[in-house]
């Protein structure tokens, strides 16, 4: 596909709006993966920790320290539900941007088809001249050997 068609600038425009998309989709995928990582650390901290207290009620421990132990579950458990919220809502974002690059490359695709169309056309029209052309020349050639 050549650069000098007329729809060239559209395509260009196309491909760098699917570019920032894509730098967009990537930049949600790596915020997801972080969410997700802060998410699992979480819910391995809360589960050493329940682990924690229930080996030290075993072992017999304060009321207050115990009282302390499930206020710290507590905050874990708010803490895990925000960070689930977060995640979900990074879902929700990442959808949206991947729907936005797939709509952009999805246009790009249908310019170079026009463009890939075109230059098609193009070629064979430039075939269909050449070849009247030739046909012309070797029957002018045809007519002046005959006319000898």
């Amino acid at each position: 596909m050549g650069n000098n068609h007329r729809l060239q600038p559209a395509v260009q425009l196309a491909q760098r709006r699917e570019d920032s998309a894509a730098h967009a989709l990537a930049d949600f995928q790596r915020r997801l993966d972080e969410q997700q990582a802060r998410l699992q650390q979480l819910l391995e901290f809360r589960r050493e920790y329940s682990e924690q207290l229930n080996t030290s009620s075993r072992s017999g421990i304060s009321s207050l320290r115990f009282h302390d132990y499930m206020v710290f579950l507590a905050k874990l458990d708010r803490s895990i539900a925000k960070s689930r919220q977060n995640l979900e809502t990074l879902q929700r974002e990442f959808q949206h941007k991947r729907h936005l690059w797939l709509m952009s490359h999805a246009k790009i695709q249908a310019l170079e088809g026009v463009v890939k169309r075109d230059h098609r056309e193009q070629e064979r029209a430039q075939n269909r001249r050449e070849q009247t052309d030739s046909d012309e020349r070797n029957l002018r050639n045809y007519r002046g050997t005959s006319e000898e």
